[in-house]
C-alpha cells in the first residue's frame, strides 16, 4: 500500500523519441519555410527566427530621419488661366479677355 501523497504507478519513462531526428522536434524558419534543428535558428530585428543562411542585419537607412522643412508659403503666386485655341489657318493664339481673331 503506498504511503500518502504517492501515486500507485511510477513516473512514466522519459521520452526515447525526443532526438532532433524526429521531425516533430524540427523548427521551422519564418523566412524560408525550411526545418532546421532546434537551436539553429536565430532571431532577427524584427523578430522573426531565421536558419543562419537567411539572417541580415538590420539596414542603417531604416535609422535615418529626415529634418524639418521650414515651409513660408506659395513659392510662387498663382497665376490667371490662359488656353490655347486653333484657329482654321492653323495658327495658335492664346485665349484672354480680348475679342477673338477673324478666321481667314
Amino acid at each position: 500500500m503506498p504511503e500518502v501523497g504517492q501515486k500507485d504507478d511510477p513516473s512514466p519513462p522519459a521520452n526515447s523519441d525526443a532526438t532532433a531526428d524526429v521531425p516533430r522536434n524540427y523548427e521551422t524558419c519564418d523566412r524560408t519555410g525550411f526545418r532546421v534543428l532546434p537551436g539553429e535558428l536565430q532571431r532577427e530585428w524584427d523578430g522573426k527566427y531565421v536558419r543562419p543562411e537567411s539572417w541580415e542585419p538590420r539596414q542603417m537607412q531604416d535609422l535615418v530621419r529626415a529634418r524639418s522643412e521650414r515651409q513660408n508659403g506659395a513659392i510662387r503666386p498663382e497665376q490667371n488661366d490662359s488656353f490655347l485655341n486653333t484657329i482654321a489657318s492653323g495658327s495658335l493664339t492664346a485665349l484672354t479677355n480680348q475679342p477673338a481673331a477673324e478666321d481667314y
